[in-house]
């Protein structure tokens, strides 16, 4: 109560603080004339500048808060992912060229050609770079068998 209570006067205040300077005339007043005459619509726009500047700056506050709160924790996963996505994209792009450099039928030289190209651009061989290896060589045989390129394996029971 007492948090609402002072915030509500300091609005007041603060109001009161930026309508002063429309209170000021640019005309002085004469002697003879006693009536204050208040400008309306300069008191309405500072208070429209003011409303504006509050409201930018909560959507600057909002922002920084996603970012602090959401963003920056979630960097090394985002950075993992886009690895990842690299790597998987590499991997696809090296099974190709394999297959494209040795041709059909050389399962063992193509992968052993592979997992050289990814050695000479400094990346490890892991097992995750294995399973992205195989996924992108099944993703490639899918292909040529929809392309009637090569037979579908058949299991004969």
């Amino acid at each position: 109560m007492k948090k609402r209570l002072f915030s509500f006067i300091l609005l007041l205040m603060m109001i009161f603080m930026i309508t002063l300077p429309a209170l000021a005339v640019d005309d002085p007043i004469p002697a003879a004339q006693t009536a204050v005459t208040i400008d309306w619509s300069l008191i309405l726009g500072e208070v429209l500048k003011w409303a504006v500047g509050a409201l930018l700056g909560f959507i600057v506050l909002v922002i920084a808060y996603v970012i602090v709160r959401y963003l920056i924790p979630n960097l090394p996963g985002i950075v993992q992912w886009l690895m990842d996505k690299r790597l998987m994209w590499l991997a696809k792009i090296l099974v190709n060229a394999a297959e494209v450099t040795l041709g059909r039928h050389m399962g063992a030289e193509k992968l052993a050609l592979v997992k050289k190209w990814f050695e000479d651009r400094g990346i490890a061989i892991t097992e995750d770079v294995e399973i992205m290896i195989s996924n992108a060589w099944t993703e490639l045989n899918n292909k040529m068998i929809e392309l009637g390129l090569k037979e579908a394996a058949t299991t004969e029971s």
